[in-house]
């Protein structure tokens, strides 16, 4: 019976562990800045993420409302 309460208790923080994904990872910073290399309207991503990696970036997205823009993002 004494094996009970710590039977209980592994049984606990397995379930615990498993529920939240375990320990969290760090999440990294982006960083955006605006392409140097794209120009025109911003309509499709694929583009952008091209220009933005030729410069030497992680990627790129179109970003904005009215007057799309190709921003390019690195891990800060």
């Amino acid at each position: 019976m004494k094996l009970f309460p710590t039977t209980v208790l592994l049984l606990f923080l397995v379930l615990l562990l498993s529920t939240n994904g375990g320990p969290r990872k760090a999440e990294a910073k982006l960083c955006q800045y605006h392409s140097k290399t794209f120009h025109g309207i911003c309509v499709t991503g694929k583009n952008c993420n091209q220009k933005c990696q030729q410069e030497k970036f992680d990627g790129g997205r179109c970003h904005g409302l009215r007057h799309y823009r190709c921003m390019c993002y690195r891990t800060c």
